[in-house]
């Protein structure tokens, strides 16, 4: 969603530019006149995608402000899945009571619920090369498969990641 607004920033400014450079304020301000109801909807969609395009931190919605900042969106939503994924871990295994699912909506609109032993496997499973996963200084991915053993939640996915994270290595015969 964030994409759309920095392409729509770069099309303004570029069309203001033009504007300063070719010195037809004139011109513009006409057309923009013109085609107001264009206007007018490309705006109602650039505050709809700016109210959208907010992220989920601690039951709070927060506009996402890592548009502006020096990281990119996918290197902050990482470390931030990661630490989330690690409190909830943590938290399964101190035997506290958690939600297992977390609530996506755009404002009083439920879009879904996702699964945080769904979204804790794929994060640690894509993201242990890179990032810290570990936990109290033990494997984070161990840990969650052994949280998982004993929760009443099931899932085909995390059922496969815990297999793959506890399969022993192959010996020669065995590969293919």
């Amino acid at each position: 969603m964030n994409e759309y607004l920095i392409i729509a920033f770069w099309i303004i400014a570029a069309f203001t530019l033009c504007m300063l450079v070719m010195k037809v304020w004139g011109d513009g301000i006409y057309m923009l006149v013109k085609n107001w109801r264009v206007v007018t909807a490309v705006a109602m969609v650039l505050v709809f995608v700016s109210l959208i395009s907010l992220k989920h931190d601690n039951l709070q919605y927060e506009m996402a402000s890592y548009v502006y900042s020096a990281k990119t969106p996918d290197d902050v939503k990482i470390a931030s899945t990661i630490q989330q994924c690690k409190g909830f871990v943590q938290a399964k295994l101190e035997g506290q009571e958690t939600q297992d699912y977390r609530t996506i909506s755009a404002g009083i609109i439920n879009i879904s619920n996702i699964s945080y032993w769904e979204i804790c496997a794929n994060t640690f499973g894509m993201n242990y090369w890179k990032h810290d996963i570990s936990i109290n200084g033990q494997n984070g991915g161990h840990l969650l498969c052994n949280a998982y053993t004993h929760a009443t939640y099931r899932s085909g996915k995390v059922n496969a990641w815990c297999d793959t994270v506890f399969a022993s290595p192959r010996t020669e015969d065995q590969k293919v």
